[in-house]
């Protein structure tokens, strides 16, 4: 089950004021998850911006503990202001554990938090064993070999690289396509790249 609760975010590029509008918020759905289902044993936290704040209030509180896995790539692209690296701090050192989703992402944490590197560990991001044991000695169709792309068309998940890439490494190759799926706010400028690259014909925006 899946609690929200809206609210206006006055402090976009405030992380003390936006966390404290975050667990205001968050405090109303989380008292709502109680009424309905009880006290939970744990809470497993997807960022410590401003998830973790959430959760080390409710520890707080309520002296339940709580893990991280976090995701945010900000953090090794130095995107984060000293206000959030302080809060981040402050999110972790109260955490059961800390893991990151590849090694060095958490050396990175580990480093940029001023903690012990020993003190994150590594968990990466899960797929089916499908995935794993799907069999690729067929995998061209109609004679053309297809990479795809799937995410939010936004600036921080890099897709405008795959596109460079692509021109970079198959300009002379037709036989070879590149699928982009998802949507968002550098859909318009990820496609004006591929024209400017001269391989539209070959990008394919699904």
């Amino acid at each position: 089950p899946t609690y929200r609760y809206a609210g206006m975010n006055w402090f976009p590029r405030m992380p003390n004021g936006n966390a404290q509008l975050f667990v205001k918020a968050g405090m109303h759905a989380y008292q709502q998850y109680v009424n309905d289902y009880g006290q939970p044993d744990i809470i497993h936290v997807h960022s410590a911006l401003y998830g973790g704040c959430l959760a080390l209030k409710i520890r707080e509180l309520y002296n339940i503990p709580y893990i991280i896995t976090e995701h945010f790539s900000a953090y090794p692209r130095g995107l984060v202001s000293e206000n959030g690296i302080n809060l981040t701090k402050k999110v972790t050192a109260g955490a059961s554990r800390k893991i990151a989703v590849s090694q060095s992402f958490a050396d990175d944490l580990a480093h940029l938090l001023g903690e012990d590197v020993h003190s994150w560990e590594e968990i990466p991001n899960i797929v089916h064993e499908r995935f794993l044991k799907c069999d690729l000695s067929n995998n061209v169709s109609g004679g053309i070999f297809n990479f795809i792309s799937i995410g939010g068309l936004s600036n921080n998940k890099g897709v405008h690289n795959i596109i460079e890439a692509f021109s970079i490494a198959f300009s002379e190759n037709s036989k070879i396509h590149l699928k982009i799926g998802g949507d968002g706010v550098s859909r318009a400028m990820l496609e004006q790249l591929a024209l400017k690259r001269n391989i539209t014909h070959r990008v394919n925006f699904l």
